[in-house]
C-alpha cells in the first residue's frame, strides 16, 4: 500500500510540475504579447507548449490576442510569441525583454514566499516549483544563438537573446537601412533591395543588411539573384544552418535538384535534429518519381516531428504508390485528426486518391474538389475530377 501511494504522490508531483511549467511559460510569453499588441493594430498569437503547432490544441480568441495551448509531456516545447506590424527599435526592445521581465517577476514573488515563515509546507512546495520553473524560463529564453528554433511551419524564430543581439546589430546602421525595412512592410520590394545595395556599395555588410536583401528577393522570387547574394555575404561572414536552408530552396525553385539536395543533406549534417530539410528532401524525390527513397526521408522527418500534417500527406503519396493501402490509410487518419485537416490541400488530395482507389467514388470526388477549391496544384487533378463525376453520373 505503501508503494502504491508513494507512487501516486510521485506521479502527482511529476503532474503538477509540468502544470506549473506550463503556467510559468503562459506568463512569460504573455510578457511578449502585451506590449506587442500595445505597439501594433495586427493580431498576437501566443503558443504554450509548442512553436507554432494549431493542431490539437486549445485556443482561445481573446480580440487581437489568440492563444494556442498544448500540453503533451512527452513531446515538450516551451512556447513563442508570434506577431507582426511595424515596431520602432525601442518598441521591439520593450517587446523582447517583456518575457525575460515577466519571468523575473514571477521568480521574485516565488522566491519571496519561500523566505517567509509560518507558510505552509504546500505553498512552499509550489513556491519553489514556480520559482525553478520561472528561473529555466528566464535562462533558457536569454541564451544567445544564431542558429534559431525550427517552428512547426519550418520557419525559424529566435530565443530572447537571440533577438536581442539581432536587434543590436541593426541599432548603428544608417537610416537608409531602416528606410528599407519601411519600404519592404509597404510591399515596395524592389525599393528596399535597391536600398540595400547602395548599403552594401557603401561597406556596410551586417547581417541585417543581407537578411533584408534575402526577404525582398524572396518576395520578388529571384532565386539566382538570392544565390549570387551569398557569394558576396560568404566574403564576410560564415554561413549558417538558415543559410545553406535558404540555398537549397533556391536551389529547388530554379530545378537544379542536385544542388538542392546538396545543400539539403549539409542542413540535416548541421542540425539533424531539423525535420525541415528531411520533408523538403522527401517532396523533391516524390517529383522525381523517387518514392522509395522518399518514403524514408518522410519517416526521417515524421519522426522528427510528429503530427505534422504535409509529411503525413506525403508519406499516403508514398504508400499510395506501392498500393499499400493500410498504410496509406493510417498515415491519412492520422493527418485528418488533427485540427484544419479540412483546410489543407495535400491532406484532401490524397484522401481524395485513397477513397478513388477503395472504389469510393463520392467520397473522392467531394475530397478532391476540396483540394482544388484549397488551391492544390497537380496537373491531372481538373481530369480527375471530370472523370470522377462522369463516373457518378454514369451510376444508376
Amino acid at each position: 500500500m505503501e508503494i502504491i501511494t508513494g507512487a501516486g504522490i510521485a506521479i502527482g508531483g511529476i503532474l503538477l510540475v509540468v502544470l506549473l511549467r506550463s503556467l510559468t511559460t503562459l506568463f512569460h510569453e504573455m510578457g511578449h504579447a502585451l506590449p506587442a499588441l500595445l505597439f501594433t493594430k495586427e493580431k498576437v498569437d501566443v503558443f504554450v507548449g509548442s512553436y507554432g503547432d494549431l493542431s490539437n490544441s486549445l485556443q482561445l480568441n481573446l480580440g487581437r490576442l489568440k492563444l494556442y495551448l498544448k500540453w503533451n509531456p512527452f513531446d515538450w516545447k516551451l512556447g513563442m510569441c508570434r506577431h507582426s506590424g511595424e515596431m520602432a527599435i525601442w518598441q521591439h526592445l520593450i517587446t523582447i525583454l517583456g518575457g525575460p521581465l515577466a519571468s523575473t517577476l514571477i521568480a521574485t514573488v516565488a522566491i519571496f514566499l519561500l523566505t517567509q515563515e509560518g507558510v505552509n509546507n504546500v505553498w512552499l512546495g509550489l513556491a519553489a516549483i514556480f520559482a525553478g520553473a520561472a528561473l529555466i524560463d528566464l535562462f533558457v529564453n536569454l541564451a544567445v544563438s544564431d542558429d534559431g528554433i525550427q517552428m512547426y511551419d519550418g520557419a525559424t524564430t529566435y530565443s530572447d537573446g537571440g533577438q536581442l543581439r539581432r536587434l543590436f546589430r541593426t541599432i548603428n546602421l544608417p537610416e537608409i537601412y531602416f528606410d528599407a525595412q519601411n519600404d519592404f512592410y509597404q510591399e515596395k520590394y524592389q525599393q528596399a533591395l535597391d536600398k540595400c545595395q547602395q548599403l552594401r556599395e557603401e561597406g556596410k555588410h551586417q547581417p541585417p543588411v543581407y537578411e533584408l536583401s534575402w526577404k525582398a528577393l524572396e518576395k520578388l522570387e529571384d532565386y539566382e539573384a538570392i544565390i549570387a547574394l551569398y557569394h558576396e555575404f560568404k566574403a564576410h561572414h560564415r554561413l549558417k544552418f538558415q543559410d545553406y536552408l535558404r540555398l537549397a530552396k533556391a536551389f529547388q525553385q530554379l530545378g537544379q535538384i542536385e544542388q538542392a539536395h546538396k545543400y539539403y543533406d549539409h542542413c540535416s549534417y548541421l542540425d539533424y535534429t531539423n525535420a525541415t530539410p528531411r520533408y523538403e528532401k522527401g517532396r523533391i524525390l516524390i517529383e522525381q518519381g523517387y518514392y522509395g527513397p522518399a518514403l524514408e526521408e518522410l519517416q526521417l522527418s515524421n519522426n522528427l516531428q510528429t503530427d505534422h500534417q504535409d509529411t503525413l500527406a506525403l508519406m499516403a503519396a508514398c504508400y499510395l504508390h506501392f498500393n499499400n493501402l493500410q498504410a496509406c490509410e493510417q498515415a491519412l487518419t492520422g493527418a485528418r485528426a488533427l485540427d484544419l485537416a479540412n483546410k489543407n490541400a495535400a491532406v484532401n488530395y490524397y484522401w481524395g486518391l485513397f477513397q478513388e482507389k477503395k472504389g469510393n467514388d463520392k467520397e473522392a470526388l467531394m475530397a478532391l474538389q476540396r483540394a482544388n477549391e484549397l488551391g492544390f496544384k497537380h496537373h491531372g487533378l481538373a481530369m480527375k475530377i471530370d472523370d470522377l463525376e462522369r463516373a457518378i453520373q454514369g451510376q444508376p
